[in-house]
Formats: structure tokens, C-alpha cells, sequence
């Protein structure tokens, strides 16, 4: 038998599972909806990890394999963002949280090390075989996933908002979106018609899922991103037909955006769903103000360590110290983050760390800055997450997406990897 072709295969097989981590739930522990997946993904992680290590100690030849120029500036960026986060890690003010996380959020530098693992280990076990089966793990366990969501809102079972097997209606969203910029990328390699409509009925299907979850940050972010889309896609489209409906949509939401504004104090609209949420926005709510208020604390606490940060899982202190002390004013009972991705960044990571984290976007954007549909539905994500904060699933997703840049960018191609790979373990057998 071929042990280190074995340990690769089992190492591939396992990776794969990390698809299904969204629907794990643990009803006996704290946080069943954040600790189960954490627990998941970690264990996957570390089980390949032993196996990929078993494989190249059977199977050293590596030679020839290189990285092209976009693979290396990706390489550098994850390298910076583990930096960055590795040294506000030990110069946190409790280092023991910063490096294993917040059981709520599943973060910290411990989970940062696993998915950047994920990412090393799906290029290297990972051909387009893999991904297109993974991309198809992905589909069908978002399906159920949103599935589950329909489900609770048609019973109403106490949900005022759907969740699905995520616990919150945020996390869900933000999955959601992740998903379908990682699909996007299947869907611009296919080029079946049949299987484009099927894709296009995927979309709309989860698009609307991220509606009845009535989170008014995923709301703006797909708006900005359908805009963003319109913008990339209108130049290229050789459709005429294409052009009128993008067209017709862009001018039809902008009008309907414009009266709602205009009108949204009308009782007409606190009576229909999602749009009731979004009529009483203002900047005198609590919602807004709780987030205001975060914010300002996050900033005067980026200010006092600017450059590495406070280290990751300490909001909380810093809105002890520098928050609005009446907190029974707000519906938030603790403030763990917030709510803002860039204060988040510039309070854990400092000023170097909010350069990790926008270079990392920044060269995810560069790759695949031709699929005007990625581009829209990844900005999109970006937008709400200046609202929200990102949980477990959310940076599987996020890191899925890296991981496929880094395989697919440039002249090495998934295929030439697993190929290389193949090769180099004949080679040693010879």
C-alpha cells in the first residue's frame, strides 16, 4: 500500500468536512450554537494536519513546487495578519484570553492559527476535483441551512427573527453572503447554461433568505454590493436584455429607497415585514446609539495602544473604561465587540493589525477582481460587517475564500498542485 499517498487522501477527506461545521449545535455546553463548530473545525484541522505531516515525512520530494508572484503577495498578507495578531497576543493585557478566544465568538489567535492551517493544507491536499466537490458541500448544506430558517419563520416558535442552525440572525446573514461570493466563483467557471440557471436560482434563493432574516446590515450591504456588481458587470455584459433588467433594478430600488426615506414615519410601513425594521432606524435609538457609543470606546481605546492594539477578546475592558456607564440605557447587557469590523480590528491589532486585515481583503479582491460577481457579494459582506461582528462560521467561510485564491491565482492552478503532488509522490517511490 502507498502509506503517503493514504495519509493524503485522508487528510483531503477530512478537510472536506469543514463544509458541514455550520449545522453542528451542542446542546449541552455554553454557547451551543458558537462551541460545537469551533470544537468541530479545530479537531478537523488538527486530525489533517497530523495526516498531511505523515504524508511529506513519507514523502519529502518537494522539489520544483514554487509560488508565483500573486501567491507570494497572498502568502505575505496571511503572514502579516498572523503577525500582527500574534504579537497583540502577547502583549495583551490577558494574553490567556486573547490566544484561546471567547467561547461566544470563537476567535482568538488559537482559531486564527487553525484557519490559516486550513488554508496551507487545502492547497497543498486540495485539486479542483476537491473543490468543486467542496464548493458542492457548501450549496447543499446552505440549502438546509436556509431551509431551516423558512422553516422557523413560517412556526414563529418564539424566533421574532430566523436563525437557522447558527443561534442569531446576524451570524446567519453573514454566512449567507460568504457563501454565495465563494459559489460566485464556481458559477463564472461553469459555462453550462443549465447549470447557470440553476446557480441563478441558488441566488435568489439564499438572497432571499438574507431578507427574512430582517438584519438591516446585511440589507445595506447586498444593496451596496448590487451597485457595486451593476457597476463592474454593465461595461462587460454583451446582453442587451442583462443590461435593461440590471438597469431597471438599480433605478426601481433607488426610487423605492428614496420615497421609503422620505415617507418611512407612514404607518404603512410598520406593518410589512422587513421594512418595519428598516422605518424605524434613527439616530436616536438605541441601536444606533449602543453602536455610537461602541465605537467612540473603541476608538479612545485604539488611541491609547495604537500600534498592536489590546490583543483580541478585550472590548469589553475597554468599554468598561471608556463606555457609557449607564448601560441599562441600551439593549445590550456586555459589550464583547464593536460591532464594527475596522474598530475591532484597531482595538485588538492596533493600527498594524487593521493594515493585516485590509492588505488580506485587499489581495482576496486583486484575485478575483474579474468576477464582478464575487467582487459585489464580498463588498457586500464587508459593509454589513461594519455593523456586526463575525463568529466561527463566518471566518471558515472567509478563509475558504483565501485558501481558493491562493490555489487558483497565477500560473499554478489547482490541478498543477495536485498534479506536482502526485508526481513528487511516485518519484520517491522509485
Amino acid at each position: 500500500m502507498n502509506n503517503s499517498g493514504f495519509f493524503r487522501k485522508v487528510a483531503r477527506n477530512i478537510l472536506l468536512l469543514t463544509a458541514f461545521v455550520p449545522l453542528i449545535s451542542t446542546s449541552f455546553s455554553v454557547y451551543p450554537f458558537v462551541f460545537g463548530k469551533t470544537l468541530l473545525f479545530t479537531s478537523i484541522v488538527e486530525v489533517s494536519l497530523v495526516m498531511l505531516c505523515l504524508h511529506l515525512f513519507k514523502n519529502p520530494n518537494f522539489n520544483g513546487f514554487s509560488l508565483n508572484r500573486i501567491q507570494k503577495y497572498l502568502l505575505s498578507a496571511c503572514g502579516l495578519f498572523i503577525l500582527f495578531y500574534g504579537v497583540s497576543t502577547v502583549m495583551s493585557i490577558h494574553s490567556y484570553l486573547s490566544f484561546w478566544g471567547m467561547v461566544s465568538k470563537g476567535d482568538g489567535f488559537f482559531m486564527m492559527l487553525h484557519l490559516l492551517v486550513f488554508v496551507f493544507i487545502s492547497f497543498v491536499v486540495f485539486g479542483d476535483r476537491e473543490w468543486n466537490l467542496y464548493a458542492k458541500f457548501n450549496i447543499g448544506v446552505s440549502i438546509f441551512v436556509s431551509l431551516v430558517a423558512w422553516a422557523q419563520l413560517f412556526t414563529r416558535t418564539g424566533i421574532e427573527q430566523p436563525s437557522s442552525t447558527l443561534g442569531n440572525a446576524a451570524y446567519l446573514a453573514s454566512y449567507l453572503t460568504l457563501v454565495l461570493a465563494f459559489v460566485a466563483i464556481s458559477f463564472k467557471k461553469s459555462s453550462e447554461n443549465s447549470s447557470r440557471r440553476i446557480f441563478v436560482s441558488y441566488l435568489v434563493f439564499i438572497i432571499s433568505t438574507i431578507v427574512i432574516t430582517e438584519i438591516r446590515a446585511a440589507l445595506l450591504g447586498l444593496f451596496v454590493g448590487a451597485i457595486v456588481w451593476v457597476i463592474l458587470f454593465l461595461p462587460k455584459c454583451k446582453s442587451a436584455i442583462f443590461k435593461k433588467i440590471a438597469i431597471s433594478l438599480v433605478v426601481f430600488f433607488s426610487i423605492f429607497g428614496g420615497v421609503f426615506i422620505s415617507t418611512r414615519s407612514a404607518s404603512v410601513w410598520t406593518k410589512m415585514p422587513v421594512l418595519k425594521r428598516l422605518a424605524v432606524i434613527s439616530i436616536n435609538s438605541a441601536s444606533i446609539q449602543e453602536r455610537l457609543e461602541a465605537w467612540k470606546a473603541g476608538i479612545n481605546g485604539f488611541l491609547e495602544k495604537p500600534f498592536f492594539g489590546w490583543g483580541s477578546g478585550q472590548f469589553e475592558s475597554i468599554y468598561n473604561k471608556y463606555g457609557h456607564t449607564n448601560i441599562e440605557d441600551f439593549r445590550e447587557r456586555s459589550f464583547t465587540s464593536a460591532h464594527n469590523k475596522i474598530v475591532d480590528a484597531l482595538v485588538e491589532g492596533g493600527i498594524f493589525g487593521l493594515i493585516g486585515y485590509l492588505f488580506l481583503c485587499g489581495v482576496v479582491l486583486w484575485i478575483f477582481r474579474k468576477n464582478a460577481l464575487f467582487v459585489g457579494l464580498f463588498v457586500a459582506y464587508f459593509v454589513q460587517d461594519l455593523f456586526i461582528f463575525d463568529t466561527i462560521t463566518a471566518y471558515v467561510m472567509f478563509f475558504t475564500i483565501i485558501a481558493y485564491g491562493f490555489c487558483i491565482s497565477g500560473d499554478n492552478n489547482c490541478e498543477e498542485v495536485e498534479n506536482h503532488t502526485e508526481r513528487a509522490t511516485v518519484a520517491s517511490q522509485k
